[in-house]
């Protein structure tokens, strides 16, 4: 089976080489990646389904990325006397994995999400406002990059001007934990950037802590404190770092590649905006097509086997929910998108099993009024490859955009639309 994971021309447009692996060898080696590929629906619903056998708790492997934080790289932390990376919701299981779910789950719950909706839709206003006037922008740049980070600001109780620190600790952790193949002076860099995050983040919980804001940072302080197995700082440091990537990286990925798929297909922003009640729909279908989270990791706990593939314990395994959410033994015309495909629920964008994504309500509703709200204040939006053309980032565990341009026309009445999400 070729390798195609070191070739950025297959990571950019990976569609008929995820169909190849699927049908000639949906579970194979990656040498470049050294870890299995797991490529199929059904086998990844059934690894996704049994944390026992298959740990999310990762092997030590260079090409990953630094996962679990060894003591290399623990002196960086101690210089500052801030605690390491611990492991909390993506790299555990069992009772340890519901014990930190429990601190968390209740802040993104749907009613919660609901009632966030009229201060996400301001949050998303304000950024059109910003370029409403020019007919022209740089939607992954100006929108897609900031929507997330003003969000995570707002859960956070934290000004607008700390974005910049949420998006540099997002990045950094980024790279040391998705598949970026670093130096190792780079990697003691982004260590030192996540280190020095970690240390607003122990100055932001005792200023939470002695003056406690109603955001969703301080609920959580107050009420961790009254359970009963308290998190340390260590536990909070890294939840909160967990939650700035989850709801940062992902939700640019997402964002950037529904938007892109609505405007270059002809006719499809025009249906949107006459059927506003297609819009959720068409997220759904825009996460499975363009999945933000190419492959989360997995490790055996004892040797086993998968489709008649043996997999040694301790073993890294890559979930490839992107190729997946292709697999036409699970949906029909995969590669078409279907605004009334039934399931149109049932992809993998976030996961499966007691790992789905922490975030999901909330990334869905995101999605949802960023698309609600530029089509009501903007149409006939075009993608602009007078300026430069799309282009995607080559990164294996991450699809995202690196750049969006478009032209449109202001929509007249969006100042008097503004209080509506469209929904």
């Amino acid at each position: 089976m070729q390798d195609w994971f070191s070739d950025p021309e297959t990571l950019e447009c990976p569609w008929k080489a995820y169909e190849t692996m699927r049908e000639e060898k949906p579970i194979f080696f990656s040498e470049s990646l050294g870890a299995y590929i797991v490529t199929r629906y059904s086998d990844i619903q059934k690894i996704s389904g049994d944390q026992k056998l298959f740990s999310s708790m990762p092997a030590d492997s260079q090409e990953i990325g630094d996962l679990n934080y060894s003591s290399h790289f623990s002196h960086i932390y101690a210089e500052l006397g801030v605690p390491v990376q611990t492991p909390t919701l993506v790299r555990t299981g069992g009772e340890e994995h519901r014990r930190y779910r429990s601190l968390v789950d209740r802040y993104f719950s749907l009613p919660v999400v609901n009632r966030m909706r009229p201060q996400l839709t301001a949050i998303v206003d304000e950024l059109i406002d910003a370029f409403i006037d020019a007919g022209r922008v740089d939607l992954h740049r100006d929108f897609c990059l900031k929507l997330p980070l003003e969000v995570m600001c707002s859960l956070l109780g934290l000004p607008s001007d700390e974005a910049e620190r949420l998006a540099a600790s997002a990045e950094a952790q980024t790279r040391l934990s998705t598949g970026a193949i670093e130096t190792e002076a780079r990697r003691v860099e982004l260590h030192r950037e996540q280190a020095l995050f970690h240390a607003f983040l122990l100055d932001l919980f005792d200023r939470k802590r002695k003056e406690p804001d109603g955001s969703i940072l301080s609920d959580l302080l107050e009420d961790a404190a009254d359970t009963g197995l308290p998190p340390d700082d260590a536990e909070l440091c890294s939840l909160i770092s967990l939650m700035n990537i989850g709801g940062h990286e992902t939700t640019v990925s997402g964002l950037g590649n529904m938007l892109y798929l609505a405007f270059s297909q002809p006719g499809l922003e025009q249906t949107l905006r006459e059927n506003p009640k297609l819009v959720p729909k068409f997220v759904e279908e825009a996460l499975r097509l363009e999945s933000p989270v190419v492959v989360m990791i997995r490790t055996p706990t004892e040797d086993t086997e998968i489709g008649g593939v043996a997999l040694p314990r301790g073993k890294l395994i890559l979930l490839n929910y992107a190729a997946a959410n292709r697999d036409d033994r699970q949906f029909t015309c995969p590669d078409r998108l279907d605004l009334e495909r039934k399931g149109i629920r049932n992809h993998l964008a976030f996961g499966s099993g007691v790992h789905y994504c922490l975030g999901a309500s909330l990334a869905r509703a995101e999605l949802e009024l960023a698309m609600n709200r530029i089509l009501a204040r903007m149409h006939d939006i075009r993608i602009d490859e007078t300026v430069q053309p799309v282009v995607r980032q080559a990164r294996v565990g991450v699809r995202t955009l690196a750049s969006l341009p478009v032209i449109f026309t202001k929509t007249a009445a969006s100042v008097a639309d503004r209080n509506s999400d469209g929904l």
